[in-house]
C-alpha cells in the first residue's frame, strides 16, 4: 500500500476487491442479484451442474458464486436428499 494512505490513517487499499463470503452474512449483503444466483441454483440442482461465469474484474462474479453454493447447502440442509454442495 501506498504511504500516502497509511499517513492519511488508512489501514488497508482502497480499491481492495473481497469478495462477498459463503455465509449467512454474505447472502445478506448480496442485493440485487436475485436473479442471477436463483439462476446458478437452478443449474446447479439439473444436469450437467455446471455454471460458467464471465464478465469484468471486479462486478462481483465471485460474491454471486460464494452466495449461490452457500443457498444451496443451506437448502440441503433444509431437505435432505438432492446433492450436497459445500461452499
Amino acid at each position: 500500500m501506498p504511504d500516502i494512505y497509511r499517513e492519511w490513517g488508512f489501514r488497508s487499499n482502497l480499491f481492495a476487491q473481497t469478495p462477498l463470503p459463503p455465509t449467512e452474512l454474505g447472502s445478506q449483503l448480496l442485493i440485487g442479484r436475485e436473479a442471477e444466483v436463483r439462476r446458478i441454483q437452478t443449474r446447479l440442482s439439473s444436469p450437467p451442474k455446471m455454471v460458467t461465469i464471465e464478465g469484468r474484474n471486479g462486478i462481483g462474479k465471485t460474491s454471486i458464486i460464494n452466495v449461490a453454493a452457500f443457498r444451496a447447502y443451506q437448502e440441503y440442509l433444509s431437505s435432505p436428499g438432492g446433492p450436497l454442495l459445500i461452499p
